[in-house]
């Protein structure tokens, strides 16, 4: 007859691998979380620029390719939350500097036809920017029939920047949100007068 041995894990050897295996889950969790906050901070960035882009870019086709004349507008002063309208072509831009974007606030709507004189965004227009942007500096100046048209748009809340031109975003505290800046210029011709 064999005899049965009683040889196992003692509880102390079942701790240590306990231990250990949570040591390693938490390693592997802090890696996946910091990997998903360094591609959503990529994402915000990537959405910020194209944002900005698509501004510029539909600006500069109607400088390029409308009738009429294009008024200069003069960069917007820090802190300004002003009510703005410029008629670009046969399109109206109007903006607001410095408002976050959301369901229910605009910062830079876009319609067809010259702009009226209203202290409101039309119901008709379409946003430009994304939900939590918002847009810092629009310009347009002229010299000749060279327009040169510069657009700042920034993601995130207020307190994010560093300060109130937006220009750069503070470091990012545990928990915190990610901000993000896009600032272009460009140069255009106006090609039909």
């Amino acid at each position: 007859m064999k005899k049965l041995s009683n040889r196992g894990f003692t509880i102390i050897e079942l701790l240590i691998a306990t231990v250990i295996f949570a040591v390693i889950l938490l390693v592997i969790t802090g890696a996946i979380i910091q990997f998903s906050r360094i591609y959503y901070k990529g994402t915000v960035t990537s959405r910020t620029q194209e944002v900005a882009r698509t501004a510029i870019n539909d600006i500069s086709q109607n400088i390029q390719f409308g009738s009429g004349t294009v008024p200069s507008i003069t960069p917007l002063p820090s802190g300004d939350t002003a009510f703005h309208y410029i008629t670009v072509g046969t399109k109206c831009y109007s903006y607001q500097a410095n408002t976050q974007v959301s369901t229910s606030q605009h910062a830079l709507v876009v319609t067809d036809g010259a702009c009226p004189v209203l202290a409101a965004f039309p119901a008709n227009g379409t946003e430009l920017l994304g939900e939590n942007m918002q847009l810092v500096g629009l310009s347009i100046s002229t010299s000749g029939s060279l327009y040169t048209v510069q657009v700042h748009v920034v993601y995130g809340d207020s307190n994010d920047f560093q300060d109130s031109t937006k220009k750069s975003c503070k470091a990012i505290i545990l928990g915190g949100q990610f901000c993000a800046v896009a600032e272009l210029k460009t140069t255009v011709v106006k090609r039909i007068e």
